[in-house]
């Protein structure tokens, strides 16, 4: 697979954010996305669209332990 050019990333991580705008805007009932998602599908690459969900999963274990690290911290005041 050739490295998409620059306005086809643009373009593939705009689609994403579409994406989990709307997921998060209706707390990832997928039907109401599916419009979304498959523009995301569309717009990326299967190996954009591997690492941009890997990304996010990673994003999000990030945030879920610097979350329970200021809730622990909170908690020893």
């Amino acid at each position: 697979m050739q490295k998409p050019e620059r306005g086809e990333r643009k373009a593939c991580w705009g689609a994403r954010d579409q994406l989990w705008k709307c997921l998060d805007e209706h707390r990832e009932q997928t039907p109401v996305c599916e419009k979304h998602q498959r523009e995301f599908e569309a717009m990326c690459p299967a190996p954009c669209r591997v690492f941009l969900k890997y990304k996010e999963k990673i994003q999000n274990q990030a945030m879920s332990q610097i979350r329970e690290h200021q809730n622990d911290s909170h908690g020893r005041k």
